[in-house]
């Protein structure tokens, strides 16, 4: 909060962007309420969200502010001849779906008011001069999120507390919630009918579950599945097509894996990066920078809906079969000691261990032993260097070797699978061993 009002103090124009009911809308009229003496002539609070045309956006501040028409002026005009003089905190919230209006109608008031400030909320920044973009994050897991769910769920059920019996079922909802307050507030409310552990258990299909919010909420924040709606709806198709491919990843990918999955077909490979870029100003992606290096991430509430779209759309195949050969030759460099990035290449892989385990997946899925057996056998340095001892075993054990025909298997793969699990299972049993030993 306090880097937010230093922005504020040194910014004419803040802009808290991202996703849907990660929160902006709460978090602007608190911090102005907190900032509101600072500014001899108040706050203004406009909702843009009703209005479907950017000429309406003028004629809408205009009301807010209690202006008349006045004959023979546009209501620009007299806005902007209000303004003159006057130091306001001006709060626009809602602007995405009128992203030129907002930005025409923010630079205007900029000039005509060097006293006022505007705080304005979108999915996207404005794109205007001298606007500070300030991402609101989504709700610490381990104090805020928690909270807000205890809170909400008070309101549902009386009496309703966090003990240390249902600490760990509230903890798991909101961590797979992401910490996104309209979710959480969506699945407080089902405290009412269902247990904690229900919830749980729902959130597999948390778009059917998480619906019913406040009467008195704007359509899109009444059900989850609105509010993400409404982001889809303001994506070009080209955005779109991209979003969905993006599904597919878990745990995060980098630039090169979303260009060689997701582009080819509609979307060039020097295409991806720029689209990519618009995901993430539209804060549909999570861009984080770890260790020098850029990864992105689509929250898992977002990452569902993009799944339903890519499995609606008639290349789900395809675009998982992309994906299972882009990690599955990943973990084939695994079999090259040699290579002089080597020893990066364990922590990349240990990093996208979650891509790997779904490209074995799909491979069982659809009966291709063969790359499930070279996957898990390319992955055998991994195995057992990086302590995943256990899970090398268990993916040979998904796969009854012996009886895997000819038709289906290589012989030489699975030579290379029989000997790989008998390393595997000796460092499984010399683990036991060390472990039992007084």
């Amino acid at each position: 909060m306090t880097s937010l009002q230093d922005t504020l103090a040194h910014s004419r124009l803040v802009t808290l962007t991202g996703a849907g009911g990660v929160g902006k809308t709460r978090l602007a009229v608190h911090v102005a309420a907190l900032i509101a003496d600072k500014f001899r002539d108040g706050v203004c609070y406009v909702d843009l969200a009703p209005i479907s045309h950017p000429d309406l956006a003028p004629v809408t501040v205009a009301r807010a502010l209690g202006l008349p028409d006045q004959p023979g002026r546009s209501t620009m005009d007299t806005l902007l001849r209000f303004l003159r003089g006057r130091q306001l905190l001006i709060v626009l919230d809602n602007c995405e779906h009128l992203l030129d209006g907002s930005a025409k109608l923010v630079a205007a008031l900029l000039v005509a008011a060097p006293g006022s400030t505007v705080l304005a909320t979108s999915r996207e920044p404005l794109g205007v001069v001298g606007e500070a973009a300030w991402q609101v994050p989504s709700l610490s897991l381990a104090d805020d999120a928690v909270e807000l769910f205890a809170d909400r769920a008070r309101l549902a059920q009386a009496g309703f507390t966090v003990s240390d019996d249902n600490a760990g079922a509230v903890e798991q909802i909101c961590t797979r919630l992401d910490g996104m307050p309209l979710a959480i507030e969506l699945a407080a409310a089902r405290v009412r009918t269902m247990s904690l552990t229900e919830i749980v258990d729902g959130l597999h299909d948390r778009f059917r579950l998480l619906t019913g919010g406040s009467r008195t909420a704007v359509r899109r924040q009444q059900r989850l599945r609105a509010s993400v709606d409404w982001s889809h709806a303001l994506l070009t198709e080209t955005e779109r097509m991209l979003f969905r491919r993006l599904a597919v990843f878990l745990g995060g990918f980098d630039l090169t894996a979303a260009q060689t999955v997701a582009g080819g077909d509609d979307i060039e490979r020097y295409q991806v990066l720029d689209q990519l870029t618009l995901l993430v100003d539209k804060s549909l992606v999570r861009a984080e920078n770890t260790s020098g290096r850029t990864r992105y991430r689509l929250l898992e509430t977002v990452r569902q809906y993009a799944l339903e779209k890519l499995s609606e759309s008639d290349e789900a195949d395809a675009i998982r079969a992309r994906h299972r050969d882009y990690y599955t030759s990943m973990a084939a460099l695994l079999d090259t000691p040699g290579r002089t990035d080597y020893e990066q290449l364990l922590p990349q892989a240990e990093t996208d261990m979650d891509n790997l385990r779904s490209a074995f997946t799909w491979s069982l899925e659809n009966s291709d032993l063969e790359q499930a057996l070279g996957l898990a056998s390319s992955l055998q340095p991994l195995w057992h260097t990086r302590g995943h001892i256990l899970e090398g075993c268990a993916w040979f054990d998904a796969i009854t070797i012996d009886d895997a025909s000819e038709l289906q298997v290589t012989a030489a793969t699975r030579a290379r699978a029989l000997a790989d699990m008998a390393v595997v299972t000796l460092f499984r049993a010399t683990a036991w061993l060390e472990r039992s030993a007084p």
